[in-house]
Formats: structure tokens, sequence, C-alpha cells
């Protein structure tokens, strides 16, 4: 399911991309092939051949300067009518063509050419009477076709980069989580256990390695400029049980080594989300115990619970303020997540009671996918 999604919408890049050049060769090639026919059939006129050179060639223009070939494209047509020789099939074509690039570009622009050929082609019918005016309703109804495809690609471009925009965004905020959760919370904790003393000097020597460990990961990680967590990967199941339960003993360890009294409650069934949710969940969990190791009075503990309901992943933590670490804190890392949370599908509330100004809580509703 997730490649043919990233394959859909690279194909949809792809044409986005490329439609102007693409159509404007397609009436190229279609004036060549008139014009092939036309010549071999012995009924090329002779001021025929120049108008199709004409044509073909602004067609062809507009594949490399889309807004001057396509002005190009249909004033040629609208001379071509007024000029005694026939007009090719493929020349309204190649203006509908244009009419579609320019609506892309700009709509003012369209409307004028649209307007311009309306003309000419009123004079005409107008001139020689070989013509039904009825003839003009239908050309028109061709022309504001090719208008309104303008504008629905020009609308589909630029949703497709809002949503490209809002993905780089989204992994730029996840890589920010992930980094603060790895390294900052790792240096805080290690920091309040120097304070405390509450670990021998070979254990803080050991979390101090690893954390240095972490920022040469990232180091590598910003230099190659690969995601943390690739597109392929967002959308794969993953069972967060076993890594919900390692992650909350681990911290439950490092708080009680600091003195805070406390538990956590984790689910002891399987938890499915995807690899994308999952990850939100990981850091938010980090981040929870790293405020309560700085934020929270050691005497008047700490509840964490996380609980799975049917359709999302629930985590709530509750803690006494007191220990106010702050040079230790950066301030952004529960916004990074809310942001993020937020764009799942999920909510994160997070502050002080209203009934008691130094009780901290927090409440996330994490989606399964």
């Amino acid at each position: 399911m997730s490649d043919m999604r990233h394959r859909f919408i690279g194909i949809a890049r792809s044409i986005t991309n490329h439609w102007t050049t693409a159509i404007s060769l397609t009436a190229a090639m279609f004036g060549i092939v008139e014009t092939t026919f036309y010549w071999f059939s012995g009924l090329m006129g002779p001021y025929m051949l120049p108008w199709a050179v004409a044509q073909i060639s602004t067609s062809v223009a507009m594949a490399k300067r889309p807004r001057a070939g396509a002005w190009a494209t249909g004033i040629i047509w609208a001379i071509c009518i007024l000029s005694p020789q026939p007009v090719l099939n493929s020349g309204l074509f190649a203006t509908l063509c244009a009419l579609a690039i320019l609506a892309y570009n700009k709509l003012s622009y369209s409307i004028i050419l649209c307007l311009v050929d309306s003309l000419s082609l009123s004079v005409f019918i107008g001139k020689e009477h070989t013509l039904p005016w009825s003839t003009i309703f239908n050309i028109l109804t061709l022309f504001i076709s090719a208008i309104t495809l303008g504008q629905i690609l020009k609308w589909h471009t630029e949703i497709l980069s809002n949503r490209l925009q809002q993905d780089k965004e989204r992994k730029d905020r996840m890589l920010a989580s992930q980094i603060h959760s790895d390294i900052a919370n790792g240096l805080s904790a290690t920091i309040l256990q120097l304070q405390t003393g509450s670990q021998p000097t070979e254990t803080i020597c050991t979390e101090l390695k690893e954390t240095l460990q972490r920022v040469h990961n990232v180091i590598n990680l910003l230099e190659t400029q690969q995601p943390m967590i690739t597109d392929d990967d967002t959308d794969s199941i993953v069972d967060m049980q076993a890594n919900i339960e390692q992650l909350s003993t681990h911290n439950d360890g490092i708080l009680h080594s600091l003195n805070i009294s406390g538990s956590t409650i984790f689910p002891t069934q399987s938890v499915h989300m995807t690899r994308m949710n999952a990850t939100l969940a990981k850091e938010l969990l980090k981040e929870t115990y790293s405020n309560i190791a700085k934020h929270s009075d050691p005497a008047r503990g700490y509840i964490v619970c996380i609980h799975p309901e049917s359709n999302e992943l629930r985590i709530s933590a509750s803690n006494i303020a007191g220990n106010h670490q702050e040079e230790l804190s950066g301030k952004y890392g529960l916004k990074n997540l809310s942001k993020a949370i937020e764009d799942s599908g999920g909510i994160l509330d997070y502050g002080y009671s209203t009934n008691n100004p130094t009780e901290w809580n927090l409440f996330a509703k994490i989606p399964y996918r």
C-alpha cells in the first residue's frame, strides 16, 4: 500500500512538472502529421506550408518558453483565421494547449488571448458567411474548457506543493524532536545524576559516552542528509508493547536513581501502530520522563499511564513541580511534539492544573494509524 502511494505521488509530481512540455510537443507532432498528410495528398496550398511551419515552431517553443510560445501560437491562429488559406485543424488544438498553459501561468493572459481569438473568428464568420454563428459558441466552449483545465492543474500543483512542504516540516520537527530527546535529555539526566551523586562515576561515564555517540550519529545524519524515518517506513506497522515496556522501565530506573519516587503503568497486550506514530509515542514518553526529572518534587512522586484504546494510544502523566532545573530546559521539546501529534490526527495537552497550581499534567492521544 505504501509503495503504491509513493509511486502515485511520483507520477503526480512528474506530470505536474512536465505537462506543458508534453502537450506542447504533442501539438507540434499533430501539426507535423497533418502537414505531411496534406503534402503527400496534394492538398497543400501555396501559403499553407509557411503557416504550418510557423504553427509547429511556436508549438515547439511552448515546450521551452511556455508563456511566450503560448502567446505566439494563439496569435498565429487568429491571423490564420483571417487569411485566405485553409487553417490546419491542428492549429485549433495548439491554441487550446496555449490557453491552458497561459491559464496555468496567469488567468488574465488566457482570457485576453481567448477574446482575441474569438474576435478573429467572429470577423471571419461575419465576412465569409461560410460558417454558422453557432460555431463561435462551440469554439468558445473549447476555449473555456482549456482555460479551466489550466486552472485545475495550477490548483493541483499548489496543493501538491503544500503537501510536500507539510511533509518536509513534519520530518524536520521529528528530526528536531529526536535530536532533543537523544542528546539534550540524555545530558540533562547525566547532569542531575552528578548533582545528586546517585550514580557511581563509571555509570555516569558510560552514559556520557553513549550520549557522545548519539552526537556523532546526529552529525553524520545531518551531513548525509538522510531522514531518520524514510517515506517507505512511515506507514509500516510495528508492535510497540515491548518498546514501551523497555523504555518505561529504563526511565523509571533513571528517575528512581535521582530519588524521585513514582511508577509507570504500561500495557501488557500488543500495541500496533504505524512506524511514524510509534516514533511520536516514544519521543513523547522520553520528553515526559525528562521533564519529570528536571521539574518534579522528588518527595511527591510521579505517575505515568500508557493505555491503549480501540483506535488510539493514550498517554497521561502527573507530578508535583518543585525541583526546577530551568537551565536544563530548552523549552521546545513538547512544542515540537505537539505540532507533530496534531498533524498525525492526535492531541497533546499539558500544563499546570487549575485546581492545584503546583500539579503538572500531561494528556495525549496518538492514533494507531
